[in-house]
């Protein structure tokens, strides 16, 4: 004879098996779900960290650039303020400068006359300096003739003397030539105090020089037991 309760409870227990197995996977899904929102809240916490973060940069920054714009409120008050003085200064020298103005117009129209006067000076003075050039081109032009046949003139004094116009010096620098205005020497004369040397020189040949006619003294230098008064 079948037991038919031991049947009954063998099902009994499969499907109490299968309830449980089921209510495992049930709470199994749960669990998952609840992990997958945990870690969508997790995500949403960290972007709300970073919003705020973010918001407190924001913060700092709008709080760095109202500090920099009072700064620079303060230094622009500064400036207008300095720039108010410096235009009322501007102002009242323009006033002044205006009062001189006025003053130099009123003094020129009360030397009107005088300085008609000085205008017609300077062009009297102009016309003269005008006049003076041409005559001493005039002059040039006239006796430039004189002038080149004076510096090719003879000797002096019978050919014994020479008006020379440049001295053939020697030195302890070596020969060094020297401009005159134009002094009268013979050959032999004797000089002294020439080139701060020491000693005297004596005039050893008079003659004229290749460039431009000038008649030059060549001097050699007197030895010293030889010294003598100037000749």
């Amino acid at each position: 004879m079948v037991d038919t309760r031991h049947d009954a409870r063998i099902d009994l227990d499969e499907q109490f098996a299968v309830e449980i197995a089921r209510a495992a996977e049930e709470s199994v899904s749960a669990l998952r779900q609840r992990a997958a929102g945990l870690a969508a809240l997790e995500a949403q916490a960290a972007e709300i960290e970073g919003r705020i973060q973010a918001l407190a940069r924001r913060e700092s920054e709008v709080a760095e650039r109202e500090d920099e714009a009072a700064l620079t409120k303060d230094v622009l008050d500064a400036a207008l303020a300095r720039s108010q003085v410096a235009a009322a200064e501007m102002e009242v020298e323009r006033e002044e400068l205006a009062r001189s103005q006025r003053e130099l117009d009123r003094m020129i129209g009360e030397n009107a006359d005088f300085a008609a006067a000085l205008e017609q000076g300077r062009e009297a003075l102009e016309e003269r300096t005008r006049a003076l050039a041409q005559r001493e081109d005039r002059f040039l032009s006239r006796w430039r003739w004189l002038l080149r046949a004076w510096s090719w003139r003879p000797p002096l004094a019978g050919g014994k003397t020479r008006t020379c116009e440049v001295l053939f010096v020697p030195s302890s620098d070596g020969y060094k030539m020297l401009a005159q205005e134009g002094i009268a020497l013979r050959e032999r004369a004797r000089l002294t105090g020439l080139l701060a040397e020491e000693g005297a020189f004596v005039v050893s040949r008079i003659a004229q020089l290749p460039l431009d006619g000038r008649w030059c003294a060549y001097l050699e230098q007197e030895p010293l037991k030889t010294k003598k008064g100037l000749s």
